[in-house]
């Protein structure tokens, strides 16, 4: 049985066997590659004995397309087409928005579509918000609210510790042109007066042009804070 070895200085080998058992009625070859693979890559066989590096397949269903992440005041915190991936890839988008605060106390998180035209503010906006207080349809309006009681904006010793702030997951479908937006939402968060509330809702925009980004803002005034992250879903 033959081997091909390779001696370092140091004075060990590094060999390359033969199979334990022999080949079936043909010689078995392989053709390495003609370069090097890019890092973290694998070398495949074409079963023609034929070498190549690829990349190995992700199983995530979830791909990050972009992350926005507020530590000073902004009026807006928008997504647009105009990010790879986004919003002519999946079917499905998810957007998640952690550790949210806004200046003003007391007050809602608004959403709204862009089209070409640039932002959507028609009064063609129909959603359902469910909470502990109720459930309320809100229709015929020019954007769409991730809240029905007011988020609260307290902090102590000096900012040391975050009081009040909110956490939002909404996932967006529908982006093409021939068909209406849609959402649902679920969002967790602290009111003005120190409790927590838990509210989902769900709705769209009767409106059938291609809807090509997302428009977070606060109900008054700016952002103060906040991670915010796309991703398409694969299905």
């Amino acid at each position: 049985m033959s081997k091909i070895s390779l001696k370092h200085s140091g004075g060990n080998v590094v060999s390359l066997n033969a199979p334990t058992n022999a080949p079936g009625a043909a010689d078995v070859a392989f053709k390495l590659p003609n370069a090097d693979g890019s890092a973290g890559q694998f070398m495949k066989t074409d079963g023609s004995g034929n070498l190549s590096f690829d990349t190995v397949a992700s199983n995530n269903t979830w791909v990050k397309l972009a992350t926005t992440t507020v530590s000073s005041d902004v009026s807006t915190v928008e997504f647009t087409d105009s990010i790879s991936g986004a919003f002519d890839t999946y079917k499905v988008y998810a957007l998640s928005i952690t550790q949210y605060r806004a200046v003003v106390d007391n007050h809602e998180i608004y959403a709204r579509i862009k089209d070409s035209s640039g932002s959507y503010t028609s009064s063609n906006y129909q959603f359902r918000r469910m909470t502990d207080q109720g459930n309320y349809n809100s229709d015929n309006q020019n954007k769409f609210a991730l809240t029905y009681n007011g988020v609260g904006n307290d902090t102590s010793n000096g900012g040391a510790n975050i009081d009040e702030d909110a956490h939002s997951l909404m996932y967006m479908y529908n982006f093409v042109a021939g068909r209406r937006f849609q959402f649902r939402y679920e969002t967790v968060f602290v009111d003005n007066s120190g409790s927590f509330r838990y509210q989902t809702g769900a709705g769209g925009v009767r409106v059938s042009t291609a809807t090509t980004g997302i428009t977070l803002y606060a109900a008054t005034d700016n952002i103060r804070a906040g991670i915010f992250t796309l991703y398409g879903i694969v299905t």
